[in-house]
């Protein structure tokens, strides 16, 4: 089963406050569909701050931080529509503190191993701007999301040649420790065992940031539709020897009536002539 996107929700606080993520507006998702979420707090306080659907069960996949200046972390879980309609991101609790995530929902991931390979990261202190590392993914067909994660908010980050950026894409909380999001992604054809690397944000101003590239492995269809197949047949043969079965059946016992017939109307004929004689 090949990997597609379903869309995104994105938003930003200040003073300190959680970010609430209303993962039900996304058009189309679904239980089952992979929800993967990229947070940024500023500074890295040491305590909770970004840290994604703790009491939905999410399952970490970065958490790393910059000079004390920005925090940022990543994680995902396998949507739940009963219960994960919103996703609260925690803010750091101090009024100086912007708090800022970015959820993207997949269909076709893998249930089992949905990261194909271990997540890449990068970092700048002060310079230069968000660039997502290379990854090698062992799977085919997976889906590469490129995060970056800035203490500078910037509206005009740039393009990623290759991967799209849907509306949204990104967003801030702006206070006096900013904290800046943006995600990107590509469905790749093909490309096990080659090393994917995007682009950076070439537009986005220089702050201290955090980068990540997070590869989701598809959904392994030729099994279970292998699995499928040998059980359809399976199922035909048994089918077909209990046919085979039922039809030596009948015909033995179609055999019985006929002789019981042929025996019931000679006895008749025996029993006519005999009452003639006498």
């Amino acid at each position: 089963m090949a990997i597609a996107f379903r869309g995104s929700v994105a938003a930003g606080a200040n003073n300190g406050n959680n970010v609430s993520l209303a993962l039900s507006t996304i058009s189309g998702i679904t239980t089952g569909d992979r929800v993967v979420i990229v947070s940024g707090a500023g500074p890295n306080r040491a305590g909770n701050e970004g840290r994604i659907g703790n009491a939905l069960g999410f399952t970490e996949i970065i958490d790393q931080s910059v000079s004390n200046v920005i925090r940022a972390r990543a994680a995902h879980k396998s949507y739940n529509s009963a219960t994960d309609g919103t996703c609260t991101v925690e803010g750091s609790g101090n009024t100086a503190d912007g708090t800022a995530a970015v959820a993207f929902a997949f269909s076709g991931v893998d249930s089992t191993t949905p990261i194909d390979v271990t997540s890449t990261t990068a970092t700048g202190s002060g310079v230069g701007q968000p660039n997502p590392p290379s990854i090698t993914p062992t799977s085919a067909n997976c889906a590469i999301l490129a995060a970056g994660v800035s203490s500078l908010i910037d509206a005009t980050k740039g393009t990623l040649a290759n991967y799209t950026q849907p509306t949204p894409f990104s967003a801030n909380g702006n206070d006096t420790n900013d904290a800046d999001v943006a995600i990107s992604y590509r469905l790749l054809s093909g490309g096990a065992g080659s090393p994917e690397d995007p682009p950076a944000y070439a537009s986005w101003g220089t702050g201290s940031w955090v980068a990540a590239t997070i590869a989701l492995r598809p959904q392994a269809g030729t099994t279970h539709n292998g699995s499928m197949l040998a059980s359809a047949s399976g199922t035909m043969a048994t089918t077909a020897t209990k046919f085979k079965a039922a039809n030596t059946l009948f015909s033995a016992s179609g055999a019985m009536a006929s002789v019981a017939a042929k025996t019931s109307a000679r006895s008749t004929t025996f029993a006519a002539t005999a009452t003639m004689a006498t």
